[in-house]
């Protein structure tokens, strides 16, 4: 738990005319460790922070929660640098700093940061469960279904297991969730795989199951307990 606190520009702690007392830490401002504008060319005070996180060894060990948190601050950093021109128009409309700056025209300055912490740590478990998955991907199956080309993962999680499989130029992906006991056939968008047949053929030899297909016939889906 911690109480925020604005400070002006102009004010003795941002000028680092005054001393934080033992229980103020200052981000962004007053000379300190944690702010960038002290020559840092390379830092933001997110990167700041992370470093000194690092140091003090206060980080998770596991490596899959480390790359979740660099991702998200790196992408912090990009922003700070204006580095985020490079997403593309449309990417940059729904980046974390348009929906904050969204918030910023409709509530206080205190409540945008709350807001803003909850959105950081939903982005942080976002790519938590992608570098999991990324634990997994080297399990997978890979086969040939015709001319198209499949991959299959089993295991837990598999929420970014599809995009993975798209990024890796895969027509569509089967997935067991070992947790949930989920199943899953998903087709890129890109191909012209059509899940329809499979759906006709389950609906005969897997009665007991509650299977799903997409108009598009290239989701289909079960999340039974059988």
């Amino acid at each position: 738990r911690f109480r925020l606190r604005f400070i002006a520009q102009n004010s003795p702690l941002a000028l680092s005319q005054k001393k934080p007392t033992s229980g103020d830490i200052l981000l962004g401002t007053g000379k300190g460790i944690f702010d960038e504008h002290t020559g840092k060319m390379k830092d933001s005070a997110a990167t700041l922070v992370l470093k000194f996180l690092d140091a003090s060894g206060w980080l998770p060990s596991e490596s899959h929660k480390r790359r979740a948190l660099d991702t998200v601050v790196e992408h912090v950093r990009m922003t700070d640098f204006a580095e985020d021109y490079q997403y593309p128009h449309i990417v940059r409309e729904f980046l974390p700093e348009a929906i904050i700056s969204g918030w910023k025209r409709r509530y206080s300055d205190a409540t945008v940061v709350r807001k803003g912490i909850d959105l950081m740590e939903s982005l942080y478990i976002e790519n938590r469960t992608w570098e999991e998955t990324a634990q997994l991907w080297p399990t997978r199956k890979e086969f040939r279904a015709g001319r198209f080309h499949g991959v299959g993962l089993v295991g837990h999680p598999l929420g970014a297991a599809d995009r993975m499989a798209y990024d890796n130029g895969f027509d569509f992906v089967i997935l067991v969730d070992t947790k949930y006991n989920r199943r899953q056939f998903r087709a890129s968008t890109r191909s012209a795989v059509d899940f329809t047949p499979a759906y006709n053929v389950l609906l005969q030899k897997d009665r007991d199951a509650s299977w799903y297909l997409h108009h598009t016939g290239k989701m289909l889906i079960s999340g039974s307990e059988v």
